[in-house]
């Protein structure tokens, strides 16, 4: 009982729940490139991907 007790002093990794809606298909994945020009972010879900 008591490692229940300290279970709630345990935190999910700060892009957990981004990354758990992408991967069930609700939010998008997206990616950051550093180029010459500046970054560029690519954006993808289930239906495709987009470049900004």
């Amino acid at each position: 009982m008591t490692d229940l007790k300290t279970l709630g002093d345990v935190k999910a990794p700060k892009d957990f729940a981004d990354r758990l809606l992408a991967h069930v298909g609700v939010a998008d994945s997206y990616a950051r490139f550093d180029t010459v020009l500046g970054p560029v972010y690519v954006a993808w879900n289930p239906r495709g991907s987009r470049i900004s």
